[in-house]
């Protein structure tokens, strides 16, 4: 079974090959650029198994909400990553001449059918590997890629909030949504 760096950069090497039209001008792979501290990242974060895998959309302003949250409930990244792992669903930024984020699920089909391709097999992989007993997606699009990506495999799949302030929920206080997101999946924090 490939290790989850392996699985990263089976992923980030697939994605690389790939172009984007307009009104996307830039592309940013931090699993090129900072390979290095996502490597890190995963020995030392990443040993399996995992009761719980967080799923994210794709990189973006937002997920230190999520880690506010993990800290908060759980008071040490040990404590946190003996549970749960994060893995981010499509590991690319897309963004426009504006600076403005622009979401894996905005992507025209033809695109988008490529990104997922590789981003599927991906998490196939990392929950392969971790064998969790949950994968919950943070919002809607993560919850509905592990959904596709998971079928057939013996795994929860659900999901908790997204923490962007464009979510309503995050606008009434994210961290209280998630935790309830939680006990309505019947999993203790």
């Amino acid at each position: 079974m490939p290790s989850l760096l392996e699985i990263s950069d089976a992923m980030s090497n697939e994605l690389r090959l790939l172009t984007f039209a307009p009104p996307i001008t830039h592309v940013y792979n931090p699993l090129d650029y900072a390979r290095d501290v996502h490597a890190e990242y995963l020995a030392r974060y990443g040993g399996g198994p995992k009761e719980i895998v967080l799923v994210g959309m794709n990189p973006g302003p937002f997920g230190m909400r999520l880690w506010g949250w993990a800290r908060d409930s759980f008071g040490t990244p040990q404590k946190f990553f003996s549970r749960f792992f994060v893995h981010n669903y499509c590991p690319l930024c897309f963004m426009e001449a504006s600076g403005r984020n622009f979401t894996p699920n905005k992507l025209p089909a033809s695109e988008r059918a490529q990104v997922n391709e590789a981003c599927d097999h991906a998490l196939r992989g990392v929950v392969e590997t971790l064998s969790p007993r949950y994968v919950l997606g943070v919002g809607h699009f993560a919850e509905s890629r592990a959904r596709e990506a998971l079928k057939g495999l013996d795994v929860t799949v659900g999901r908790i909030p997204h923490p962007s302030p464009a979510s309503p929920a995050a606008n009434r206080g994210w961290a209280k949504e998630a935790s309830k997101a939680f006990t309505e999946l019947g999993i203790s924090l």
